[in-house]
This record gives structure tokens, sequence and C-alpha cells, in this order.
């Protein structure tokens, strides 16, 4: 990380005027003796204030405000923008982006943002009818590889039911498209700089890449272990409470089979009838949940089943009052939390996960 600039101070101001001895009888004797003294400064330039030296550019004069408008992206943000940025994580704790909808007043408030963030995709849907300043306003994900989606109802969380039809939006479950999209940011970033002599767009350059090289170095060090715990399920149909995990799925070559349970109803008619016949298919029966099935839920399902949370990383999952918080929500930490819940159900399913690349399981949602 480069150094702060250096400041320079002002300038100290001549003191001392010598020689003038003398009694000032008469104002031709003050004249002389005015003249005649080599130390005496200048009239015009002893009453006038040292002027301060030109400002040292700094990094920034002042944090930039960044508009988050989904979990993910303010998260990106406050990873890459550090103490460099102020990000507004707009989405409140335990609402899911794809359902909720701001406030007129909280759009109107977004205008003075001097950047906005989406993932995009569809992700944020308010979106399409919000009148923001297009100019100012990023999405992370276009052009990235993203996944066509069938259209499935269900439901998650608070939201209720709903469907999806254009694409799987959850782009963070891959690493290679989530350092795609922390990079999109990184530039957004630096873009977003003021135009201004006060600005050093070096040294802010410099910060942001530093910051970018210390999370593509968390987020290899996540793929490494995801890759030696997943890549050995490759082939065995596996279980997905839902359309969220399609980029993990590609990632790491897993074959999973979306089947369309609620974590709330216990499945039936159509919904019991695909997941009996995903079970007739495996030797490793892993149902993979966005959140923790109900009591009555699991009761409903054959004890053969092996249920494991795997956040989609797509939501705060805080129940507190209030906005988003940037700093609290840590996707990599529960990403890492993920594996660690898979691990734990690969072992009591008998099969041996690879103990070196075991991550901390603080990260429970």
């Amino acid at each position: 990380m480069s150094p702060e600039p250096r400041r320079t101070g002002l300038r100290s101001r001549a003191q001392s005027v010598h020689g003038l001895a003398l009694s000032l009888v008469a104002l031709g004797l003050a004249v002389l003796a005015a003249c005649s003294s080599p130390s005496a400064p200048d009239d015009a330039t002893s009453s006038r204030a040292t002027p301060e030296p030109a400002a040292v550019p700094t990094a920034l004069a002042e944090p930039l405000e960044i508009g988050a408008l989904s979990p993910p992206v303010a998260w990106l943000a406050h990873r890459l923008g550090g103490d460099d940025v102020v990000v507004d994580a707009i989405t409140p704790p335990g609402a899911d982006p794809r359902v909720w909808q701001p406030t007129p007043e909280a759009v109107v408030a977004l205008h003075d943002a001097d950047l906005l963030l989406a993932h995009g995709a569809g992700f944020e849907a308010w979106l399409d009818t919000a009148s923001l300043p297009r100019s100012r306003l990023v999405l992370t994900s276009t052009g990235l590889d993203l996944l066509a989606a069938e259209t499935m109802r269900h439901s998650h969380g608070d939201g209720g039911e709903h469907s999806h039809t254009a694409s799987h939006v959850e782009t963070w479950l891959d690493p290679d498209l989530l350092l795609a999209q922390a990079e999109r940011v990184a530039e957004a970033l630096l873009a977003a700089a003021p135009d201004s002599p006060s600005v050093d767009h070096e040294a802010f350059g410099a910060r942001v890449e530093s910051r970018l090289a210390t999370l593509r170095t968390e987020i290899d060090a996540y793929r490494s272990a995801a890759h030696s715990l997943l890549t050995p399920l490759g082939g065995q149909p596996l279980g997905a409470a839902g359309p969220h995990y399609a980029y993990l799925g590609r990632s790491f070559g897993l074959e999973l089979v979306v089947l369309e349970l609620s974590a709330t109803t216990p499945a039936d008619g159509h919904a019991r009838h695909h997941l009996d016949e995903w079970l007739a298919t495996t030797a490793t029966p892993l149902l993979f949940w966005p959140e923790t099935p109900s009591d009555a839920v699991r009761a409903a399902l054959p004890d053969t089943i092996h249920h494991v949370i795997v956040d989609p990383l797509s939501r705060d999952e805080r129940r507190d009052s209030g906005r988003g918080d940037a700093e609290a929500f840590d996707l990599l930490r529960r990403a890492h939390g993920n594996l660690d819940r898979i691990r734990d159900q690969i072992a009591a399913l008998g099969q041996s996960p690879t103990p070196e690349n075991s991550t901390s399981s603080n990260a429970a949602p």
C-alpha cells in the first residue's frame, strides 16, 4: 500500500528587524534610518501574509460515497475501497434483494452517491423501473458468462413464493466470476475518483490495487479448498432445494438435481415425486438447502437424506432492524462456512474429505 502523501507546513515568516536604534524625531530622520538599515524588511512585504504553498495531493480529499444495491456488491465495495469509501448498503438485514423494494425516498437519496453498484442480471428487480443516474451505475455482472435459468416457483425466507425466469444470479459462488466482479468494482472505484488537483490518482490506484491483490489471494485460497472438497463429488447426483447453486455446480463439476422444495411446507404431489426419483439415482443423498428446513419438512422426508445448509450468499441473514452493513456481511467467511457444513455431511456419509483443506466453521448462517 502506498504511504500517505507527505504534507508540508506553512513557511515561517521573517520576524526580526535590526538596527533602528535612533529615536524618530522627524519624518526625514525616520526615512533615513529605514533606508540605512540593511536588514529592515520591505514595508509592502512585511505587511502581507506569506502565501500558503500549493496543496499537496492526497489519495482522496474525502471518502467516495458508494450506494450498494445488494449485499454481495456492498461487500466488494467495502473490501476494495477500505477507508477511502463510505458504503451505504441499502438492502436491510434479512431482506431478499430479488423481491425487496426501496422506498421512493431511498431511491432519491441514491442520487447523491458518487458511485452506484449493483449486481444486475435481474437480481435487484426494482432497478428496471427506478430512476437512477445511469452514468454512475455499474452492473457488476455485465459481460460475465451467465447461466440461463428455467422458470421455477419457490419460496425462501420472508419473501414469499416467487419465480425466476431470467439468469441465475449467484455468480459469486463461482470464484472466477467473483474475482471478475471484484476487478470490475475496482475499476469503477478508480473511475469515480474526482478529477481534481487535490486527488492523487496514482496513490488511490495503488491502495485499491493492494486491496484487490489481498482479496485475490483469499479467493484463490477458497477456490483451492472448494476444489479439493467438491470435485470428488462430481458425477454423483446431489439434491438442491431451489435454483441457487448453478454457478457452484458449474465451477466444481457438480451434478445438481434441482428440486422444488420449500423449507417451511412439506413436499407433496409433483415435488415429492421428483424427490423420490432423485433418491433412486444417488448413493450420496446430500440435499443442499438455502436455509434450515422446518422440523415438519424434515420429518416428512426419508431419514436417509443428509441435509446441509449451503448459504447462497445473496442476502444479509442478520435479523436485526435497520440497513445493511457492508462490514458485517463477510461473503468469503460464509463461503468457507458452506464448505465446513458440506464436509461434515460427507463425513457422516462415510466418505473422507481431505483434512488438510478444512476451513474454519464460524460462518453458520
